[in-house]
């Protein structure tokens, strides 16, 4: 591993611009995966790419850091009201069971809109990862991964904490529950390859943990998940985009202006091309006017 800088001296290190970096004698090194992940997310093979601790710290920060809060916050809240992914539905003959047939269990078609949009998303990813991935286009299915870890991250686990936070346990609270497992599950599979330590870790927390001795016991063991059809919405999915750019963009206009999010607007104008998903955008205008807070 090369260093970033180009003349600068690291005598604490005793390397200079260009040397090799022992990783045995980093007080903290990032670790195997976000090695592994920097080299695949960084860019194309035929770029250049200059390596550097602090790129590598910042990859891992936006990909596997973000993963690990998700996980987090969904072990926290699933402890709190005993959410139990294997209740009513044990393993079969040691054979892990259809996850569909849980306690409180509801099709996507059930479930809230929000819910529907991740789980579309899941299902797009692994098309999208699986296409790249059959094409040994490895940057391009890595840069899936990690858009996919913004969106759920930043918006659906930002906009469902409520539903989480609620009292008593609802089936609007057990869909979100449900969803975010299934979300999680399936992002552990589809990540094996690339972050392998990471994703073992986050298959025996959700699924060993709750089907404890059942095959397969590893996530690398486990086949490539097949991810309902019928979750996958593109209208919805490219409307929630749409938006996600509106609030982006309003947001930023609002910087520009020097107007705290916390200060409400009495209105906002959204412009679109002709015919562009109007009316999908326009049936996800609270949410726009949520995030914006136009009241």
């Amino acid at each position: 591993m090369r260093r970033r800088a180009r003349r600068r001296r690291l005598p604490a290190l005793g390397v200079g611009p260009g040397d090799r970096v022992a990783l045995d004698i980093l007080d903290d090194p990032p670790g195997a995966d976000a090695f592994r992940w920097f080299f695949f997310v960084s860019g194309p093979p035929w770029n250049n790419t200059r390596n550097s601790l602090r790129a590598i710290r910042e990859q891992q920060s936006e990909f596997l850091v973000r993963w690990q809060h998700v996980l987090s916050f969904f072990l926290i809240y699933a402890a709190i009201d005993e959410f139990d992914p294997s209740s009513g539905n044990p393993a079969q003959d040691g054979l892990l069971p259809r996850f569909d047939r849980g306690e409180g269990y509801r099709p996507a078609a059930s479930r809230s809109l929000l819910d529907r949009w991740i789980l579309s998303e899941t299902a797009l990813l692994e098309r999208r990862v699986s296409g790249a991935l059959d094409g040994f286009r490895i940057y391009e299915a890595a840069s899936a991964l990690k858009s996919f870890v913004d969106g759920l991250s930043n918006w659906y686990v930002r906009r469902s904490r409520d539903r989480f936070w609620a009292e008593g346990f609802t089936q609007d609270k057990r869909d979100a529950f449900w969803t975010l497992w299934e979300v999680l599950v399936d992002l552990a599979l589809i990540a094996a390859p690339f972050v392998p330590y990471f994703a073992e870790h986050s298959w025996r927390t959700l699924v060993g943990a709750a089907w404890r001795d059942a095959e397969p016991e590893s996530v690398h063991l486990a086949s490539w998940p097949e991810v309902p059809a019928a979750w996958i919405d593109e209208g919805l999915s490219l409307a929630m985009e749409r938006v996600r750019e509106i609030v982006s963009l309003g947001l930023a206009a609002r910087g520009n202006e020097k107007l705290r999010v916390r200060q409400p607007l009495a209105r906002a104008h959204v412009f679109l091309p002709h015919g562009e998903l109007q009316a999908e955008v326009a049936a996800l205008a609270d949410v726009i006017a949520e995030e914006l807070n136009v009241k």
